[in-house]
This record gives C-alpha cells, sequence and structure tokens, in this order.
C-alpha cells in the first residue's frame, strides 16, 4: 500500500495527461480490432472477440487518470489561503483552547493544548506558510501538514530554539491472554514524538515574521528572511492544513496569516 501511495504521489499532471492519452489511443485501436481481424492475424481476432471487455477496461482507466488530474490541477491552481482576522474564527478554523482576537487583525491563542486548524486545505501538498507573530509567553506554535487535530507536525519557536513535533494517532492492536485463551485488543494511541531543538540566534522580542515551506518530506523555516530550520526527509504526511498551537499557559500573537500553493 505504501508503494501505491508513492506512486501516486509522484505523478505529475504531464505524467497523467500522458497515460489518458495513451490509454485512450488503445482503446481506439482496439475498436477497430473487428476491421483489422478480416486480415487474418491471429491476435487481431482474439481482441474482436473480446472488444466490448478491452473498451470497457479502457474507459475505467481513462476515468481513473482523469480523477487523478483534477486532484492535481486542484492543487496546482488553488489560489491557497488568506486570513486577517477580520470575520468570524469559528468560520475558518477549527480549535480547541482560547482563540480570540485581542486586537483588530491579531489572533491570540493561549490554553490550546489540542491547537487549531484551517477548515480548507486537505489536499495542500507543496507550499509556503507565512505569518507575523509575537511570542507573549513562552513561545509561538506552527501546525503544518495537518491531516486533522490528531494527527499534525508542529515547530515551537522559542526566543533561542525551534522545537520540532509530530502529534500522531492511530490504532494499536495488542494480544491478551485470559484464562488460557488468546484474543486481540485495539485501542486508540495518540501520543508526541518530540525532537531535538534547533537553536536559531535570532532577537525576537517583538513581532516577527515566519516562512515555512514544505515540500515533499522537506521543510524549511526562516525567521525575517533567514534560514533557521532546514530538515529533510521529515514530513510523512502527504497533505494536510496549517494552523498554530500553544497549549497551557504558552502565549503568542499571529496576524497576516497566508498559504501559497507550489509545485
Amino acid at each position: 500500500m505504501d508503494k501505491i501511495k508513492e506512486f501516486i504521489k509522484s505523478l505529475t499532471i504531464e505524467k497523467i495527461a500522458q497515460g489518458a492519452t495513451i490509454i485512450l489511443g488503445i482503446g481506439l485501436l482496439v475498436s477497430f480490432a473487428s476491421w483489422l481481424s478480416k486480415s487474418g492475424s491471429l491476435i487481431l481476432q482474439f481482441l474482436a472477440g473480446y472488444l466490448s471487455e478491452l473498451w470497457g477496461l479502457t474507459i475505467t482507466l481513462f476515468i481513473l487518470m482523469t480523477f487523478l488530474m483534477v486532484i492535481r490541477l486542484q492543487r496546482r491552481f488553488s489560489i491557497g489561503y488568506k486570513d486577517k482576522f477580520k470575520g468570524d474564527l469559528d468560520s475558518n478554523w477549527d480549535y480547541e483552547g482560547s482563540w480570540t482576537r485581542p486586537d483588530k487583525g491579531v489572533l491570540c491563542v493561549t490554553d490550546s493544548h489540542i491547537g487549531g486548524i484551517t477548515k480548507v486545505g486537505s489536499l495542500w501538498e507543496n507550499y509556503i506558510f507565512e505569518f507575523d507573530t509575537r511570542i507573549m509567553n513562552d513561545c509561538s506554535s506552527w501546525i503544518i501538514r495537518a491531516k486533522d487535530l490528531d494527527n499534525y507536525y508542529m515547530f515551537q519557536c522559542r526566543e533561542d530554539v525551534i522545537r520540532p513535533h509530530r502529534q500522531f494517532s492511530g490504532i494499536k492492536i495488542e494480544t491478551k491472554t485470559e484464562n488460557g485463551a488468546i484474543r486481540m485488543v485495539t485501542k486508540v494511541e495518540i501520543g508526541w514524538e518530540i525532537l531535538d531543538g534547533i537553536p536559531h540566534r535570532k532577537e525576537l522580542r517583538d513581532w516577527f515574521h515566519v516562512r515555512i515551506e514544505v515540500r515533499g518530506e522537506s521543510v524549511w523555516i526562516y525567521i525575517d528572511g533567514s534560514l533557521v530550520l532546514d530538515k529533510q526527509s521529515y514530513i510523512k504526511n502527504s497533505t494536510g492544513k496549517v494552523g498554530f498551537r500553544n497549549s497551557a499557559h504558552e502565549k503568542a500573537l499571529f496576524k497576516n496569516v497566508k498559504v501559497t500553493l507550489i509545485e
């Protein structure tokens, strides 16, 4: 299954278009097999005998390729996302905890252990996530490639270090023995994977601009134009939304949120 997912991820619009063209061409050739079978070729006579089945398979493959192309086109030509926090937060964000607007165009996130993510963006693949932020207490934390509020990658930025996190959930299967009988037990497992912090040597006592570029399994983070984090082969979620998280006493402000999709 993983190999199939990797193959689908590797398909570009151009490759899909070429594949659809080839499949349609084969279908058209097969449709003329009955005419050509008069030449006496055993192969053509065989194809003519299964004309309806072959044409049905061709149509099915062509529809599949068209579906994949539509998905890719949605990702490529989507206008992305912008939020200046002028409207209702509930209309644009799924979140838990204290999300408020203390000033015009400013979002404050605190006491939000689960965090919050955009309502749109489940198909976002490669993108640039930009915003301005200010640490009010302890840290400012940023979410990328979120499948939902239990599955995402987060970067916790303090005044001297950025610490990558991964929030995950899944089904764990265990075996238990009771009265000599073995039975399978399934349970939902939710947890955090926390990596070593990366020093950034930036003065973060006021507002600063953050640019997060996500491409494939790699992520780059820039603060005020300077590269402060470069991680390769790290992001395993192939698509996902963006957001923010600050737990308990952690508190940060955000404004001028923008997501730009890239190839």
